[in-house]
């Protein structure tokens, strides 16, 4: 067989593998409208969301404070918020559908009480 025809067969390999892979990965992270099994299990115990948070800062320029809100990311263990982080980012992610579920997660929080960051993991009484 020339080599010519040998960079065809390798190419043409690849070419299915990367279809079949595709194929697969796409269907497993419930792509193209399959509907994923839901399951019976109980929530995770331990998992990340997104919630409305405050808390009272010294005013840079003047006597007093003033309060602030913001959106953390908040970690959950049991159900109940044990830690936090304040760096939310909505940019850098690799695929559209991970940003619009950032971004469902942060709607979503609004719903929920706000966390005082003051007395965590407190609700903000408003």
């Amino acid at each position: 067989m020339e080599e010519k025809h040998w960079v065809i067969l390798i190419t043409f390999v690849l070419g299915l593998a990367l279809i079949a892979v595709s194929y697969y990965f796409g269907y497993h992270n419930g792509k193209y409208g399959r509907k994923l099994k839901k399951s019976k299990e109980s929530a995770p115990k331990s998992y990340w969301n997104h919630r409305i948070a405050t808390r009272l800062l010294k005013h840079p320029l003047r006597e007093g404070f003033w309060r602030e809100f913001l959106v953390i990311e908040c970690h959950y263990k049991d159900g109940k918020p044990r830690a936090y982080g304040e760096s939310v980012r909505m940019n850098g992610y690799e695929e559209i559908d991970n940003i619009k579920s950032t971004n469902e997660q942060i709607i979503n929080a609004f719903d929920k009480p706000v966390i005082d960051l003051d007395n965590f993991p407190n609700e903000y009484k408003l």
